[in-house]
């Protein structure tokens, strides 16, 4: 994914919940980056657990933001 904008910030759970809830089903294709479990992984720790971002194409962000602000505005079901 070329171009990656940074749309979310939180912890992990509540990411993935915007990824599947909000973008998978609208077909918006997202990464997340977690540095607290690479840091794991390589063994080392980086980043904190509560600072996991979701990242979108820069031509999707507004749509996503839309999004996001219609979700946080409903009561983040």
């Amino acid at each position: 994914m070329n171009n990656l904008i940074e749309v979310f910030t939180g912890f992990e759970h509540t990411v993935k919940m915007v990824q599947m809830r909000l973008l998978n089903e609208v077909g918006i294709q997202s990464l997340i980056k977690n540095d607290f479990d690479s840091g794991i992984i390589a063994g080392f720790v980086g980043g904190s657990m509560s600072s996991v971002s979701l990242f979108v194409k820069e031509s999707d962000s507004q749509h996503v933001l839309t999004l996001l602000e219609e979700w946080e505005m409903s009561g983040k079901d």
